[in-house]
């Protein structure tokens, strides 16, 4: 059987309180294609010290050609404002 990587969905945000949520949350989440492979970056707990956090902070949206993540796990509710043009969002 031959697996060929999926085209990325939309940038997703899982917003949860404490980081061992935010974690499940993206592996259930990726377990959803599983065995296809997940072609784009994930992060599960991510936070504002993150390298790419600069670039999305200043309105840059993760897409194929940038390497910014497209799926995310946060606790911080300041994403909710920096990010506001994300798509979609999971709170919990």
């Amino acid at each position: 059987m031959i697996h060929t990587p999926i085209t990325p969905p939309p940038p997703l945000q899982t917003h949860y309180k404490s980081t061992g949520d935010c974690s499940t949350a993206v592996a259930a989440l990726l377990s959803l294609i599983t065995p296809l492979p997940y072609s784009a970056d994930f992060r599960p707990y991510f936070t504002i010290h993150d390298p790419s956090f600069a670039p999305m902070a200043a309105g840059t949206m993760p897409g194929a050609d940038n390497g910014l993540p497209r799926l995310l796990g946060i606790t911080n509710l300041y994403f909710l404002k920096v990010c506001a043009s994300w798509c979609v969002c999971v709170l919990s």
